[in-house]
C-alpha cells in the first residue's frame, strides 16, 4: 500500500508556522513575498513577547527587553505547546524554563525558573476555578480543616518576594523562603510568608482530608522529632486559626478518621 504523499496546502501551511518559528533556519513557503511574511512574523511574535512579560513582568524587568527577546524567541522555536489556549502559554513557558535540558539563555540568572514560578502562583490563584470544597465552621482540632481552593504553596532556595532589577543576589540565603499564595473573599490574589512548619502543616492538611488538626499536628510533631506533641499542637492551633481567619482554611468538615488515637496491642 502506498503512502499519499502530503496534500499541497498542508505542506504550504507546514512551512509558514516553521518559518514563523525559526525564520532564521526555516525558509518562508515559495512564492509568498517577505514583506508579508514579516507582518506574519512580527504579529506572533510581538503579541506573544508582550502577553508573556505581563504575565512575568519582574522576570522581564531583571531580563531586560534584549535578554526577554532572546528567551520568548528560543521559547517560541523549540517548545511545542499541549495546549491549544491563548491564556494557557504562559504556563507553557514556564514548563519549558523547567526542562533540565532546555540551553541556558546567555547570562541567566541563577533564580530565573523559580521567580517565573512564583509569579506564575499569582496567575494561577487568581484565575482558580475550582469552588471550595463543603466546609462550616467547626472545631479545628476536633474537625477537619479544609482548605481554601484557590491557595497555593512553595518553597524557593532564592529570596523570589524581594528579587526585581535592584536586588538581584549571587549566591541564595541559608535559610529557605516560603511562600502562601491565596485569594481572599474580595477575589484579591494575597501573599504570606511562611515558616517551614506552617508549610510542612499545609502538606499535612493537603496529604491528608478529612483527618482532625489534632492529628494533623500530632503527626507533624512526631516528624519534626517531638516525643511530646502538645507544644507543637498548642502553637499550630494559632497557626490553623490565622490561616482561617485569612480564609486560607475555608472551615471545618466532619472528621473521617481519628489517627491519634493508638491502636490496640
Amino acid at each position: 500500500m502506498s503512502t499519499q504523499a502530503p496534500d499541497p496546502l498542508a505542506r504550504q501551511l507546514r512551512a509558514f508556522a516553521d518559518h514563523i518559528r525559526d525564520p532564521e533556519r526555516a525558509p518562508a513557503p515559495a512564492g509568498v513575498p517577505d514583506r508579508r511574511m514579516g507582518v506574519y512574523r512580527d504579529l506572533f511574535f510581538n503579541n506573544l513577547r508582550g502577553m508573556l512579560a505581563d504575565t512575568y513582568p519582574v522576570c522581564h524587568a531583571i531580563l531586560g527587553e534584549k535578554r526577554w527577546t532572546c528567551l520568548i524567541r528560543a521559547w517560541f522555536r523549540d517548545h511545542r505547546p499541549t495546549t491549544p489556549l491563548f491564556p494557557e502559554l504562559p504556563r507553557e513557558l514556564l514548563t519549558w524554563l523547567e526542562r533540565p535540558e532546555r540551553p541556558a539563555l546567555a547570562d541567566e540568572p541563577p533564580f530565573l525558573v523559580e521567580l517565573a514560578h512564583y509569579e506564575w502562583l499569582e496567575i494561577e490563584v487568581a484565575h482558580a476555578g475550582e469552588e471550595d470544597p463543603a466546609a462550616v465552621p467547626g472545631d479545628l482540632l476536633a474537625g477537619a480543616p479544609v482548605l481554601a481552593a484557590a491557595v497555593r504553596w512553595a518553597r524557593y532556595t532564592w529570596p523570589v518576594p524581594r528579587l526585581g532589577p535592584e536586588y538581584q543576589p549571587g549566591t541564595p540565603p541559608a535559610e529557605p523562603t516560603g511562600v502562601i499564595v491565596h485569594r481572599d473573599g474580595a477575589d484579591q490574589v494575597g501573599f504570606l510568608a511562611a515558616t517551614p512548619a506552617t508549610l510542612a502543616l499545609l502538606d499535612g492538611l493537603s496529604a491528608a482530608p478529612g483527618i482532625p488538626g489534632r492529628t494533623v499536628l500530632a503527626e507533624l510533631a512526631r516528624s519534626l522529632g517531638h516525643t511530646d506533641p502538645d507544644p507543637i499542637i498548642a502553637a499550630g492551633t494559632d497557626i490553623l486559626a490565622d490561616l482561617r481567619d485569612r480564609g486560607i482554611i475555608a472551615g471545618i468538615a466532619p472528621a473521617t478518621a481519628n489517627q491519634d488515637e493508638e491502636e490496640s496491642p
